[in-house]
């Protein structure tokens, strides 16, 4: 290694996957200009070419400043970039997964982030879906019941709302930056978890030293998404350790982060939250755009507002009356994706066959069964948002237990 400390440290955990490991590091190199960073590897016992071929192209593309940590078992993501971070010289630590693409000038909007205020703590690129240029990460939102999804997953990526800057409760450790220093502060990533949930409790270490966390958007990496083997066995194990360490540190957030950017929280009658258009804006869009009879003009207005509902139900209807069954699949899913319906499903599942798209057609029936088997268990639900309600009164988040009575009002008078 050169005798210059690097200001950057890029730590990748991997784990065979060799394909991906080697398109990541070729991007990095294809889109990391200069020599301020360096790369560390290290190696979950692979069985692949990632053993045979892994350090040759590393210290191919970074002469000098690149290490591989090849390991005789896997250790898990945690201890891996724990002892990534163990090995590494820079002032700053990037964690990174093996199943991202940079793109170019990810790195300085990351770094002039610090720079721009000195309270963050963790920084984040925009993670987008590959092929679609829309949203996979920019931040996690908390539901209630200890419940955490990607906000805004699936918006344009260009939409406004994207690039607002926001104080988060905790990024995804798919791609994140911190000082090396804080890591070590926040006593790295808790060991006790395997692949899931040691991103959260890190960021909940952080904000407990009066840090902040934001994702920038103006760096931006694809995520082909959740390529580990074995990535959700442990789940159930991992938040319950989640829940024991930070639950006094994670609360719902997702209806405050909605109602600054204008919009409102709803429940389905499976009691899943979800963002939504106020009835207000819904009522006046729909009277100004739905009589264009357009479907480009449609489909600009839900670039413009994704949570537009009438537009994709008019556009998924004008596509299938084209026979344009793609793209009519492709509307149908976002349409879901932002309003979870059981018409809508089923709709998506029709039109997917038409598509022949049986991966979505599986995922599809499995959400429908999720959902029937919800529904026939309504005193489960309805516990379940009681208990809701009383940790919101408990808090004094009036918003959230106002919201959960009256899906209690509409299910006693469904049942009368």
């Amino acid at each position: 290694m050169p005798d210059d400390n690097p200001l950057v440290s890029i730590v990748i955990p991997v784990f065979n996957q060799w394909p991906l490991t080697a398109q990541c590091l070729k991007s990095l190199r294809q889109h990391t200009p200069g020599k301020s960073f360096e790369v560390v590897v290290v190696d979950n016992g692979s069985t692949d070419e990632t053993a045979s071929q892994c350090d040759a192209l590393g210290k191919g593309l970074f002469p000098d400043r690149f290490q591989y940590f090849p390991q005789h078992h896997n250790l898990g993501f945690g201890p891996a970039c724990n002892l990534g971070a163990d090995h590494a010289k820079g002032e700053y630590l990037f964690f990174l997964n093996n199943d991202t693409l940079l793109t170019p000038n990810w790195l300085p909007p990351l770094l002039q982030g610090f720079r721009n205020d000195p309270r963050l703590g963790i920084v984040g690129p925009l993670l987008l879906y590959p092929g679609s240029e829309r949203v996979q990460h920019l931040g996690v939102a908390f539901l209630p019941g200890f419940q955490a999804e990607h906000l805004y997953e699936n918006f344009p990526a260009n939409h406004a709302l994207v690039h607002r800057l926001r104080k988060m409760q905790a990024l995804t450790g798919a791609a994140m930056m911190l000082p090396r220093d804080l890591f070590s502060q926040c006593g790295c990533f808790f060991s006790d978890y395997l692949n899931g949930c040691e991103d959260l409790d890190l960021c909940t270490q952080v904000r407990k030293n009066n840090r902040d966390l934001s994702c920038i958007a103006e760096s931006k990496i694809y995520h082909l998404t959740s390529q580990t083997e074995g990535r959700f066995a442990r789940d159930t194990d991992n938040s319950r350790i989640l829940y024991q360490r930070c639950s006094a540190w994670i609360v719902p957030d997702i209806h405050h982060l909605a109602a600054k950017d204008g919009y409102e929280l709803r429940l389905t009658p499976w009691l899943v939250p979800y963002v939504a258009l106020p009835e207000k804006r819904r009522v006046q869009l729909t009277a100004e755009l739905a009589p264009k009879h357009d479907p480009e003009y449609w489909w600009n207005a839900v670039q413009q507002e994704p949570l537009w509902m009438e537009g994709y139900e008019l556009l998924g209807s004008a596509l299938e009356k084209a026979a344009a069954w793609e793209e009519a699949c492709m509307v149908r899913f976002l349409h879901v994706h932002f309003e979870p319906s059981i018409n809508g499903m089923q709709r998506l599942l029709s039109v997917a066959r038409k598509a022949n798209a049986i991966p979505m057609m599986s995922q599809v029936a499995e959400k429908l069964q999720t959902i029937h088997e919800r529904l026939e268990n309504p005193d489960s639900l309805q516990s379940r948002a009681k208990r809701i309600i009383n940790e919101s009164k408990n808090t004094g988040d009036e918003q959230l237990e106002a919201l959960y009575r009256r899906w209690l009002l509409t299910q006693k008078s469904v049942a009368q």
